[in-house]
């Protein structure tokens, strides 16, 4: 008769043990089902006691202070308009005489009137037709001149007494922030200075306007985030078109006195116009089929984040916020990147100092955010890993003792180490990297030197780049995650140091053969000999019928060769040298060129640059320098054009669209800082030879 054990073992499973499952012990199934419950209890346990986020950080409101209801109603009887431009005489250049500012009188629904006056700062404001400034349609306007700026101080006073007034609520909205095609120029917008409060900036979900906070400064900065064509002007600010208000925005005030307000041109641009009116338009206009408005609050306002006992507060150090890796809720390990921010033009990741959980962040900062320094971005609740460990242990225990009774019944059973990392003799060192953002790079080596340098900790962070490393497409900054052999695979780095990390890397370099090279040996045009080392193809020199250059091209520019010396010896050992004389020439040259055939490629660095009529060129250099000088736009147009790029046929005005090498290529966008694309695009051009000044101006 068959017992419930045999019951409970498939019978397939015992036919095909067939004798030798009768040599082990019967099993107590039900002492299992037993563990696999404890088991699932302990899994439940930790999902359901997990600890809990806290809630998200609430705004405060200061004593005294009224603030705005995020994305509330409009309410009409609060709403200002303007009504008249009593005086114009801003920065004393009229129509007007008399005190040098321009007043601007407002009327609200209920009968309230107020005076608005700006005076200009800044010495150097020049403005576009002053007669033009003053109202048009409902809209205030200002002007300002290319490369200009206006930096006006604004404050309210009461038409009667003129004495200074503070008004609880305040809304200003600008139009039309346009970034314009042709002459690569936009607007920009600072509010800064306030006495009072700014609480929230108001733009449309699908706006092309950029809104970055400093809060170092206080300040908040508006400006046009991609290019458009030109618009009409706005004709009445409680009927925006979709267009419209995509290119407006609002800012609210509460218990506001006065303001700065810096209004600023471009530099390729002829003039700019300023359109502004005393409202929230994204919530006061009513336009046909209008989208969705998004509120940005004062940070400033809301309740700063503080740390608990057990808890880690990650502050700010002055720099610019960029990404988020995490949200909340998540559980990071120590090391897990948490954030990046732009410091000194380069991109920074932070990684986690603890293990624990994200309770608290700002989540809602913005790229481009310049951050108090000491302020507190988020808070990790530290987490022990005791308990877990050991629950973990005694799971693993249960899983190895199932895997011992699978041994028991199937045989022996132990899983294949993979082989041990050796390079064959026609096999090649492989290396994966991943980049600042994200994307993988891989690069393949077949001779030594590696010519990489990294930071001695690991993760290992690429420090050094030379010559001999410049055809994988590697630069500064990028993390080597994976390496292995074009036979057997990538691995991932498991090396518990550094010293371990290099000697595995190390080892496998020293398996691979020397990088080969040729010697020549020139006789100058003033009768002396020089010995040059060529390590890549081509040779980048030019002969007839003799030994004697006639051309040097730019790969051999930075060999410093000059037209008329003759090539005297050639070999791969400057000791070891067959002279050319007595030889034909062809032959000599087909010796050269055979040696060759195996040399890797000379690295050369790729330029793709937008021209005028929007078309694309793409432009090369195998020798530094470039010749090129930029201006402070993004993305880069090129401002002065020196040897070679002009023998290249590079104007000033070409917009740089991308970059790189054969390798690896990088995108220059506009939301990315000038600093930060020249700062790239300079890794690359130290991927190339030095030529000196002589040499590019006799090429």
């Amino acid at each position: 008769m068959e017992s419930v054990e045999d019951a409970l073992i498939p019978r397939a499973a015992q036919e095909i043990l067939g004798s030798r499952f009768s040599h082990f012990p019967r099993l107590r199934w039900t002492k299992q089902i037993f563990a696999a419950c404890v088991v699932t209890l302990i899994l439940v346990g930790k999902t359901s006691f997990q600890e809990e986020p806290r809630a998200l950080a609430i705004r405060r409101k200061p004593p005294g202070l009224r603030l705005w209801e995020p994305l509330g109603d409009c309410d009409s009887s609060g709403r200002l308009h303007f009504r008249e431009a009593l005086h114009r005489n801003l920065g004393g250049f009229g129509p007007d005489d008399g005190e040098e500012s321009i007043v601007y009188r407002l009327t609200g629904e209920n009968g309230t009137e107020v005076e608005m006056v700006l005076v200009a700062l800044n010495q150097d404001f020049n403005p576009w037709h002053a007669k033009k400034m003053g109202i048009r349609d409902g809209f205030a306007v200002l002007s300002t001149v290319a490369s200009s700026q206006l930096v006006a101080n604004v404050s309210f006073r009461d038409p009667e007494t003129r004495d200074p007034m503070i008004l609880p609520q305040f809304a200003l909205s600008f139009y039309d922030m346009n970034w314009k095609h042709k002459v690569d120029s936009k607007k920009v917008v600072r509010v800064l200075d306030v006495s009072g409060n700014w609480t929230d900036a108001i733009r449309s979900n699908d706006s092309s306007v950029d809104v970055h906070q400093n809060m170092n400064a206080g300040s908040i900065v508006l400006s046009a985030s991609e290019r458009a064509e030109a618009l009409d002007g706005p004709s009445d600010p409680k009927n925006l078109s979709p267009e419209h208000l995509k290119r407006s925005v609002s800012v609210r005030f509460s218990n506001l006195q006065s303001f700065k307000l810096q209004l600023e041109t471009g530099e390729r641009d002829n003039h700019q116009l300023f359109q502004f009116t005393p409202e929230a338009a994204l919530l006061c206009s009513t336009p046909t089929g209008r989208t969705a408005a998004i509120s940005i609050p004062n940070r400033w306002l809301e309740k700063p984040l503080a740390e608990d006992r057990g808890q880690i507060g990650l502050r700010a150090d002055g720099s610019a916020f960029q990404q988020w890796f995490v949200a909340r809720g998540d559980v990071v390990d120590k090391g897990d990147q948490l954030y990046s921010v732009m410091d000194s033009g380069s991109l920074r990741i932070v990684p986690s100092p603890a293990y624990g959980q994200v309770v608290e962040m700002l989540s809602d900062l913005l790229p481009g955010d310049v951050l108090k320094p000491g302020m507190r971005l988020m808070i990790i609740q530290r987490r022990s890993r005791i308990l877990w460990s050991t629950l973990g242990w005694i799971m693993a225990g249960c899983g190895c003792a199932g895997v011992l009774i699978a041994a028991a019944w199937c045989g022996s059973y132990s899983p294949a180490e993979p082989p041990p990392l050796v390079l064959d003799e026609d096999d090649f060192l492989v290396l994966e990297f991943r980049t600042p953002t994200g994307w993988m790079q891989t690069g393949v080596w077949k001779h030594q030197p590696l010519g990489l340098g990294f930071h001695k900790s690991l993760p290992a962070i690429v420090a050094f780049v030379g010559e001999e490393a410049g055809r994988s497409g590697v630069l500064e900054g990028d993390e080597l995650v994976r390496l292995g052999t074009e036979k057997l695979g990538l691995r991932p780095i498991r090396s518990k140091s550094y010293d371990e990390f290099w000697s595995q890397l190390s080892g496998l370099v020293s398996q691979l053969p020397e990088l080969p090279r040729l010697m020549l040996e020139f006789e100058t045009v003033g009768g002396r000999s020089r010995m040059l080392e060529w390590k890549t193809k081509p040779l980048g020199l030019a002969f007839g019928k003799t030994p004697v250059v006639m051309e040097v091209h730019e790969e051999a520019l930075h060999m410093n060769v000059r037209v008329g010396d003759k090539l005297t010896g050639y070999g791969m050992d400057k000791n070891m040298l067959l002279p050319v004389e007595g030889k034909p020439f062809d032959e000599v040259l087909n010796d050269i060129h055979g040696h060759m055939a195996d040399f890797p490629t000379a690295v050369r660095m790729i330029c793709v640059f937008e021209l005028p009529d929007k078309s694309l060129r793409e432009f090369m250099w195998h020798a530094r320098p470039l010749g090129l000088s930029f201006g402070t736009a993004s993305p880069p147009v090129v401002s002065k054009v020196e040897r070679p790029a002009d023998v290249k046929g590079i104007k000033e005005g070409y917009i740089l669209r991308r970059f790189g090498s054969d390798y690896r290529s990088l995108e220059a966008t506009e939301d990315q800082s000038t600093s930060k694309i020249l700062a790239d695009m300079q890794k690359f051009a130290n991927l190339l030879p030095d030529a000196t000044m002589q040499d590019v101006k006799e090429w």
